[in-house]
């Protein structure tokens, strides 16, 4: 008895502090999820660690020897030690001690890859792999000014960022910060050189600037003690139609105006140079020269000035700053394809003998190449323009490091806007990081403080308004996102966009746990397999979690499947590598002692089918896996149906007492033992109840609706025959809708109204009745207008058909006069209408007398006729 109460207090006890500690575990909001290894579980972050220790647990039974223990120290029976006392309880001891070597499968996939609190409640204090990235400084010098002597010579380079190099070892999800400083540095090295638009419009400012020369060199020996300059011109390509071809014209391109030299595309006619004071001179030698279209090709001078670095003399460590100075737009890429010239510009130098050799042989640069070279060899470029200065402004927008400044129409500013212009340049601190294609897993970001005293970063590369020996203070983070790439170790810089000054970081990758603790041939994996990081790996021909398994004699890893939802085990366990199934616990179980899926693949859950009120299958039925469908589905008691067992097969409940041959009273449809009216004016459990809305008809509300018709609001004061309704006014009623009603008045018109019911009698009232219209006018007319129709129409028949007999007629006695054969004679009966007599007194044959045939004389005169 003392035992079996003992174990029931202590099992309670047990179930409390586990759920206390899951529940406290749970409230962090970061969360690790399963990994295989411990690679994988490093990747998610570096609030993700790894437990190998080979026997861990998230269930507090299997510490219950422990727990034990605590219980007898808190409530020990009297005259029993603690050790007496638990001697006392073997089913603690037996629970922890029947199998000692026990790991619980869950937990060594998904319990080893957690955060570092969780990992204490499960006991994996001192087995838990959290490697940390490194960082190495190799290169760290302190940040300080240049140090120049009297003559301008270098006698200590200025360093102007720190560090300068590192090394850093860096793993998935757990990034790197630098901490970097940038600071301008006082005499830092300043290389100007000076472009020069000199066509013959530009001839004042040549002339200015030979005067000015020597003040522009004590400006910049201002700015820094270390500085040099330099000269250079660009006049177009000498080729129709930037110039013309005429003899004269390429001999003195000025004609016939002015006297100047041939044109030419750019000379460098000054490289750097420490000596300034020969600067006026060449300036002044430099040849005057002219085109004929507006825009000139100062891009290609711009472009061999970045690139020709030995030849115009750039330093490798120095502020480089070119000057171009025009008055007039600039030719850009394509321009040269009307002369001929489709080749693209490659960017490289082409300088021979100080002169542009391909200006006939390439096009002039885009303005993307500008910027892209301005980039790559940190240049500096100030536009000195003094006509179309938005032209230059909108250009500049798309160089790094670039300024514009309105120069003079005769170049007298020129020295202050070098030195605004500079001053402009320097105070912008821009960082950027070159080596690292925006695909790689390697992620970089930068933030600054931008001098502030809150010491606080934020992400942001750019500094503005920073002055001279003024301290800058950055952090670079490296992180490394993942290992899917099988990432190599590399290099990048971190640099700003106008100085060679640059931190040069080394990245060496970790994608691997360094695990010290393997142990080939270990019983932890049955003998046939390497033990490292709390897993096996196991040797050939064995497989499993502890290689228990003979791969020889293991099924295919397929047999898992579900073959109806093509998932692994159902998506309900995992596959062991000897082609079984280990089920999960189903939803709310607790490891080990809980109900799983079961089945070959996992797929049955006898606690999935439907519930009602909280129980399975609403207590009237049992749960079962369909072996067919693999669903868990509701084996009903008889009686019952549905696919909760809700549902009873008689319909006894749905027929009143008083009409038990007709189901819901007529009014509604029978479901699962209860009806559901259908008709909306009947409710109760049978619909045989009317509801008290639904008592009235049309004739119970005809005379209100006539009286307000006739009467209007006055029927609904006090004793009115509306007085009891709320009557609205409509301009439509919708005659099929549920109480629309009319009524005919003496008039013989429609008088339409409507009546609902909702918290209290609503009437609609049509005020506008729908009379018939009389028609007797139309009706006559349309009648003697038929009478007419019909009489036209016979007439038109009836001498249609006169005409076709007539026809037919006539065809028939031509064809009879056709068939007979008589001869032609006269009528017997016919007698002539003149009659012709003889004077028997004149014989005598007189002229003018012919003689007939039969010796009969006639005269040739007028015979004697009388009309009988």
């Amino acid at each position: 008895m003392f035992s079996n109460w003992r174990f029931l207090k202590l099992s309670l006890l047990c179930f409390t502090l586990q759920f206390f500690c899951q529940g406290k575990a749970g409230a962090s909001d970061m969360k690790c999820l399963s990994t295989a290894n411990c690679s994988e579980c490093l990747l998610q972050g570096d609030h993700c660690v790894w437990c190998f220790k080979s026997v861990c647990t998230t269930h507090f039974l299997l510490h219950v020897q422990s727990l034990c223990g605590l219980m007898c120290k808190l409530q020990p029976p009297t005259s029993m030690s603690s050790s007496q006392c638990m001697a006392e309880l073997p089913t603690c001891i037996d629970i922890y001690s029947n199998d000692p070597d026990f790991t619980q499968a869950a937990y060594q996939k998904e319990g080893r890859c957690d955060t570092i609190s969780n990992h204490l409640l499960q006991n994996c204090d001192s087995w838990i792999k959290d490697p940390v990235s490194q960082l190495h400084f190799l290169k760290n010098e302190s940040l300080k000014n240049a140090n120049v002597d009297n003559s301008s010579n270098i006698v200590q380079e200025a360093v102007q960022i720190t560090p300068q190099k590192v090394h850093i070892q860096i793993q998935p999800g757990r990034p790197v910060t630098i901490p970097l400083q940038f600071r301008i540095a006082e005499d830092y090295p300043v290389d100007l050189y000076y472009i020069m638009d000199l066509s013959h419009s530009m001839i004042d400012d040549q002339k200015n600037l030979i005067r000015l020369a020597t003040s522009l060199e004590k400006e910049l020996k201002n700015i820094s003690r270390n500085s040099r300059m330099g000269f250079g011109a660009f006049i177009d390509k000498p080729i129709e139609p930037f110039i013309g071809t005429r003899q004269v014209s390429l001999q003195n391109p000025c004609f016939p105006a002015n006297v100047c030299e041939p044109a030419y595309s750019f000379i460098n006619q000054l490289p750097l140079t420490t000596n300034t004071s020969i600067f006026g001179r060449k300036v002044a030698l430099a040849p005057i020269s002219g085109n004929q279209d507006g825009p000139e090709g100062g891009l290609d001078g711009l472009l061999q000035a970045m690139v020709c670095e030995s030849e115009i003399g750039w330093r490798p460590t120095s502020r480089k700053i070119i000057l171009y100075s025009t008055d007039a737009k600039s030719h850009i890429a394509s321009d040269a394809k009307v002369a001929g010239i489709v080749e693209p510009n490659d960017g490289y130098c082409h300088l021979v003998n100080n002169t542009y050799s391909y200006s006939l042989h390439q096009d002039y640069p885009s303005i993307s190449q500008i910027a892209s070279i301005a980039k790559k060899t940190s240049t500096s470029i100030i536009f000195a323009v003094a006509n179309y200065l938005l032209e230059y402004k909108e250009i500049s927008k798309f160089i790094p490091s670039s300024a514009v400044g309105l120069l003079a129409n005769d170049s007298s500013n020129i020295v202050k806007l070098v030195k605004e212009q500079y001053e402009s340049l320097i105070k912008v601190v821009n960082l950027r990081v070159l080596g690292i294609p925006t695909s790689s897993d390697i992620k970089v970001v930068i933030k600054s403080n931008c001098s502030q005293s809150d010491g606080v970063f934020v992400e942001n590369s750019v500094c503005d308004s920073v002055r001279i020996g003024e301290y800058v203070h950055f952090e670079i983070e490296v992180s490394l996102q993942s290992c899917a790439n099988h990432l190599q170790n590399q290099s990048f810089l971190v640099k700003s966009d106008d100085l060679s000054d640059n931190l040069q970081v080394d990245v060496e990758i970790f994608c691997q746990c360094d695990c010290n603790d393997k142990t080939e041939k270990d019983a932890k994996c049955s003998g046939a397999g390497t033990y490292s990081c709390g897993l096996c790996s196991c040797d050939s021909g064995f497989s499993g979690e502890k290689c228990e398994c003979d791969s020889q004699a293991s099924k295919p890893k397929d047999s898992c499947d579900n073959v109806k939802t093509g998932l692994m085990c159902s998506g309900h366990g995992e596959c062991d590598s000897c082609g079984n199934c280990q089920c999960d616990c189903l939803p709310g179980g607790l490891e080990p002692l809980c109900d799983r899926y079961t089945g070959p693949v996992c797929q049955c859950n006898n606690k999935a089918c439907s519930q009602r009120n909280g129980r399975l299958c609403s207590g009237r039925g049992n749960c079962t896996c369909d072996p067919h469908s693999f669903l868990s589905v509701c084996q009903c008691e008889s009686g019952y149906l549905g696919a909760d067992c809700s549902c009873p097969v008689s319909d006894v409940t749905c027929r009143s007492k008083e009409n038990m041959e007709v189901l819901c009273n007529g009014k509604g449809t029978c479901n699962c033992g209860k009806c559901t009216c259908i008709d909306q004016c009947y409710e109760g459990a049978v619909c045989s109840i009317l509801k008290p809305e639904c008592g009235k008809t049309c004739i119970s509300f005809r005379e209100c609706a006539a009286c307000y018709t006739l009467s209007g609001a006055a029927c609904t004061h006090a004793n009115g025959s509306c007085s009891s309704y709320n009557v609205k006014e409509v301009t439509r009623i919708d005659e099929e809708s549920p109480g629309a009603c009319f009524y005919i008045d003496q008039q013989g018109c429609e008088n339409h109204y409507l009546y609902e019911y909702k918290s209290g009698w609503n009437l609609y009232i049509l005020l506008k009745p729908q009379c018939q219209k009389e028609y007797w006018l139309e009706i006559i007319i349309g009648i003697c207008v038929g009478v007419l129709v019909l009489g036209v129409t016979a007439l038109i028949i009836w001498k249609q058909a006169v005409t076709i007999h007539d026809k037919r007629e006539f065809a028939r006695f031509q064809a009879e006069a056709q068939r007979a054969k008589w001869k032609t004679t006269n009528n017997p009966l016919y007698k002539p209408a003149t009659s012709m007599f003889k004077n028997p007194m004149y014989s005598a044959v007189e002229p003018g007398m012919d003689r007939f045939a039969d010796g009969e004389l006639e005269h040739s005169a007028k015979p004697l006729v009388i009309d009988t």
